[in-house]
């Protein structure tokens, strides 16, 4: 599903004046009494929950922006200190109920969670092929949840929305965080037991879609948040057993145009050059290429590398150079960039040729690296460590490149092996918008972040967008500290 399929409707206008009123239907206009008709009409629809993860997680509204500039790994940079508001307050927890960033992941994961429960509530009336339905009802209810662990992370308990409102019932209260989870849990059980496997889908075209797999690892992601440790690995081993995914040999190629979908990805956005007009919304490319390059060879620098990252690394990891890259820059920052989300000359991906923000960067939500990792946490807890240096010594083995005189296994046990778990994370995973979370989860936020302003109680979760609690009337409460 590379090229991405957007759902619009047309407001009609009513003809008045000296015509007097017509009673016909407008030609040309799609009225939704005659939609949810065919199965053209089903599969336009899911398309179109699709196109709210696309804004979510596009540059600015990037997992990487929108929360690892507040982790030990991502310097916010740009042209100066105060260039893009609602990444300086990220970076220095002075974040606002304003935050225009904040404003928009609300208002996107809350557009999917629309267009999911319109899928949800009308294509199982839709005469049509039976396995095509049965999956896209899956695809909706594992947006959904997707949608809501994305609200989850920032926001704690939400606005339960598990059906279409009818327009007095706008004003509803936050949920408990217990509520939410269950919800998600919920649906993401609903989608893997309708969605195919990844290697299922009939036609590369299709690539992109929620799959068996995907719904697996955001249950195994919302249980490791929860540390549910039998249950995390319960669903690790489930994704396993798929027989779907392998590490790729080559660790510089999962983030080259021609890793996408490789066999180590479990769930990935995708983009695509274009040349339709406009910016941002309406166009399906990304603009994360341009945006995270240097300003000197027209980037706008942000989000570059932390020093205190590249000094982590261990001597000789050759991920290292495969992740952070080094440009001379005459503005504010590091001058260190991550090579993850780059255009030419630092990946195979073209510079956008009809505008910055009209990139084809896929960004990689899930791939079973990270699924590793967390089994081996889990397995940790669970007092098996020798199965979790296992899963540990498999990703640096990966990383080693055949040179055997690098990175040598694990073989620590007790607390040394579980920060060997966590260190193997910040550097396997770096710049992949999961730093922030991990500190967060596992309570090290306020000792690695403390000089950066993180408050303990407070900086866990993001403040609820000011115009929705304005616009609740009251029925929505501020997170606590804001």
């Amino acid at each position: 599903m590379k090229k991405i399929i957007f759902y619009i409707s047309v407001v009609a206008f009513c003809l008045q004046g000296c015509f007097g009123e017509l009673d016909q239907k407008p030609w040309g206009v799609a009225l939704e009494d005659e939609f949810y008709k065919t199965e053209e009409d089903a599969v336009l629809a899911i398309n179109a929950a699709y196109s709210p993860m696309s804004w979510m997680q596009d540059a600015f509204n990037s997992n990487m922006a929108a929360l690892d500039c507040s982790s030990d790994d991502t310097f916010k940079g740009g042209g100066h200190a105060g260039d893009q508001t609602g990444l300086t307050e990220f970076a220095q927890f002075r974040i606002t109920s304003s935050n225009s960033i904040l404003a928009d992941r609300w208002k996107d994961a809350y557009q999917g969670i629309f267009r999911a429960n319109k899928v949800i509530e009308n294509v199982p009336g839709i005469d049509m092929d039976e396995n095509l339905r049965n999956r896209i009802v899956g695809e909706a209810y594992f947006l959904r949840g997707y949608y809501y662990f994305e609200l989850l992370v920032q926001f704690g308990g939400v606005i339960k929305v598990d059906r279409v409102l009818r327009p007095d019932e706008f004003n509803q209260s936050r949920s408990s965080r217990a509520e939410i989870i269950q919800l998600i849990e919920d649906d993401l059980t609903m989608a893997v037991d309708r969605l195919p496997k990844k290697s299922e889908y009939s036609a590369s075209t299709e690539l992109g879609r929620a799959t068996k797999g995907a719904a697996l690892a955001y249950l195994m992601k919302l249980n490791v948040m929860e540390k549910n440790w039998s249950a995390a690995s319960k669903y690790a081993e489930n994704i396993f057993a798929l027989g779907e995914y392998e590490l790729v040999a080559d660790y510089g190629l999962i983030f080259q145009q021609a890793g996408e979908h490789c066999s180590e990805s479990i769930f990935e956005v995708n983009y695509n050059e274009n040349s339709i007009k406009g910016w941002g919304r309406g166009n399906p490319g990304s603009w994360t290429g341009v945006c995270f390059m240097p300003r000197a060879i027209r980037g706008t620098g942000f989000c570059q590398v932390d020093e205190g990252l590249v000094a982590a690394y261990e001597e000789g990891d050759p991920r290292k150079e495969l992740t952070v890259y080094h440009h001379e820059n005459t503005d504010y920052g590091t001058d260190l960039y991550f090579r993850k989300y780059s255009c030419a000359p630092y990946s195979d991906y073209p510079w956008p040729s009809n505008g910055p923000s009209h990139g084809a960067n896929n960004t990689r939500l899930v791939r079973l690296a990270d699924i590793y990792l967390m089994y081996a946490e889990a397995q940790y807890h669970l007092g098996n460590e020798g199965l979790a240096q296992e899963y540990v010594n498999m990703i640096r083995e990966r990383a080693r490149g055949g040179d055997d005189s690098l990175l040598p296994d694990v073989t620590a046990t007790g607390e040394a092996l579980l920060n060997a778990i966590y260190f193997e994370r910040r550097i396997e995973l770096a710049g992949e918008g999961l730093r922030f979370w991990d500190l967060v989860r596992t309570g090290r936020a306020a000792t690695v972040l403390k000089d950066r302003g993180f408050v303990a109680g407070t900086h866990e979760l993001r403040p609820i967008p000011n115009k929705d609690v304005i616009l609740s009337n009251g029925a929505i409460e501020q997170n606590p500290g804001y």
